[in-house]
């Protein structure tokens, strides 16, 4: 009766699907990696135990599963080219911020000779630490310094896809809302100091 129930197409195959999906994406939102894979393993078995898979199946269609293998694998890598595009990109933009910063802190137009340590320093003084892309060692992000994070995007990446999806449209999404009510909250702000506005001629 269960093996019928979780039938490949049936409403509860689905529905299990989701809610293992789902589940999955929590985990790897929250990057608990081992409990990510341990969930896929108990996913996985549960198809072969109460599913519409078995060992019998395995050994009849060794080609299909070698096609769906090197399917996942294939799209992995290029996803995961795709995210250090981005991954750089956004490294880059940092870098340009505070590279700005310090040039009109100090009234410059570029980086010489002449201020090339003092921009180091600031440079590293200045990166986020808990969220930096920069590298601290050598500023440029390094592939081999980001081994585990680029396996994890090639692993992962039906979650990663979805996360990255829904992150993108739901910042868009605030932003669009910000930038249509930011007047407001400033409204609010210059009426609380109407008075300072007063006093320095603002």
């Amino acid at each position: 009766m269960l093996i019928e129930l979780l039938s490949f197409g049936t409403l509860t195959f689905w529905a299990v699907f989701a809610f293992f999906f789902l589940l999955i994406l929590l985990q790897v939102l929250s990057e608990s990696t081992g409990w990510a894979v341990a969930t896929i393993a108990l996913y996985v078995a549960g198809l072969f135990v109460f599913g519409p898979f078995s060992f019998v199946w395995i050994k009849e269609n060794p080609i299909f599963i070698l096609q769906i293998l090197g399917f996942y694998v294939i799209v992995g890598i290029l996803f995961s080219i795709v995210k250090w595009l981005i991954y750089s990109r956004e490294a880059k933009k940092e870098y340009e911020k505070i590279k700005m910063n310090y040039l009109t802190r100090n009234n410059l137009k570029s980086i010489s000779e002449e201020n090339r340590s003092d921009f180091k320093l600031y440079l590293k003084d200045n990166m986020n630490f808990r969220g930096s892309k920069l590298d601290f060692a050598t500023i440029i992000p390094q592939v081999s310094q980001n081994k585990e994070l680029i396996i994890f995007w090639m692993s992962f990446w039906p979650w990663s896809i979805t996360i990255s999806i829904f992150s993108d449209f739901l910042n868009k999404f605030w932003n669009m809302i910000y930038s249509s009510i930011r007047a407001l909250y400033q409204a609010i702000t210059n009426f609380m100091f109407k008075d300072a506005i007063k006093d320095l001629d603002l």
